[in-house]
């Protein structure tokens, strides 16, 4: 198990190699901290960092820098971007480089730097793996209550969590919401693939699409094929939401359907707007999800006093996560 500041390190350096071109600091300002600098002085201390070589600063310049920098000098701009470095390595002064690529924060990890990621990483990666395989342990045998217990501990020793303003020891020890166990249980009914599903829940709980994608990268037996993930999440969001407006309003519960699609299709066109009863509600007929990739969602119907609608704020999604994945 990764010791918290052995997590911070980890985050750090694996946000350092993600930087590449541009400097730790512009590209994650937030983690511009006392605790974020105090760790970098810490790894930095024992030679895990270097600053680039005036060469790689030369090579992250795009070509119009690199002909300004010619210019200054009152030399040929002409020629492949390997020659324009060349030129300039031997005739632009270090400190004009250095200035012109704003390196003053660019770092390469050393060899032992090198070592001590790759250490992080491999702990890393069987402490996620282990939770996961831990959560759908108790999943399959219908503790949801457990398996999201130990999520939540999980998140506690993380020193980047997840979700601003999340107090995660507080939900570890709380049970799932009603809405929530009803959610998971009434899928798992329904589901002709207990390991899917579990893998879908999992999925939703974590809310990490790149490391959960790594992590079926290293375990393909566990492979679901991105669309079934975010089609299972949608399922149990919608799910949750008629759990809740149902405890709410009892039989007299009533949703609406949102679209959010640019190019809505048929089906959803046929149902956006519209408002039923939570009684009759039927996944995939009309309440969302309708299809794979479907972006419609539901909100509570609220009224006032008068009976006009209290009308609701509705999150826009426009950037889809499956491009993240790796389609198998």
């Amino acid at each position: 198990m990764l010791q918290p500041y052995e997590n911070m390190d980890y985050i750090i350096i694996k946000k350092l190699h993600q930087c590449k071109k541009r400097g730790l600091y512009e590209t994650y300002p937030y983690m511009n901290t006392p605790a974020v600098v105090s760790a970098m002085n810490r790894m930095n201390g024992k030679g895990y960092f270097r600053v680039w070589t005036t060469a790689e600063q030369a090579e992250s310049l795009t070509i119009p820098i690199l002909k300004n920098l010619l210019q200054e000098v009152g030399l040929s701009c002409q020629g492949k971007k390997s020659d324009l470095i060349s030129r300039v390595l031997q005739s632009v002064p270090p400190d004009r480089i250095y200035v012109a690529a704003g390196s003053f924060d660019q770092l390469r990890l050393t060899d032992a730097g090198q070592t001590y990621f790759s250490y992080l990483e491999q702990a890393s990666n069987r402490e996620y793996d282990n939770l996961i395989e831990e959560m759908r342990a108790y999943l399959l045998r219908g503790d949801f209550n457990s398996a999201n217990h130990i999520m939540c501990e999980y998140e506690t020793r993380q020193f980047f969590k997840r979700g601003m303003g999340i107090d995660w020891e507080k939900r570890a020890s709380q049970p799932l919401p009603a809405s929530e166990q009803y959610a998971i249980n009434t899928y798992f009914e329904q589901s002709q693939d207990l390991q899917s599903a579990a893998t879908i829940v999992i999925y939703r709980w974590l809310s990490s699409p790149n490391d959960f994608r790594q992590y079926m990268e290293r375990h393909p037996e566990r492979y679901v094929d991105p669309t079934q993930l975010h089609y299972g999440n949608s399922v149990l969001g919608s799910m949750q939401k008629l759990a809740e407006y149902a405890a709410e309003d009892g039989k007299h519960a009533r949703y609406k359907v949102h679209n959010h699609c640019e190019d809505i299709c048929d089906i959803c066109k046929i149902h956006s707007g519209k408002t039923y009863y939570v009684k009759d509600a039927r996944i995939g007929q009309n309440c969302p999800p309708f299809h794979f990739g479907c972006r419609c969602c539901v909100s509570p119907v609220v009224t006032f006093a008068d009976g006009t609608e209290v009308k609701p704020v509705i999150r826009d999604p426009k950037k889809s996560i499956f491009s993240i994945f790796k389609h198998k």
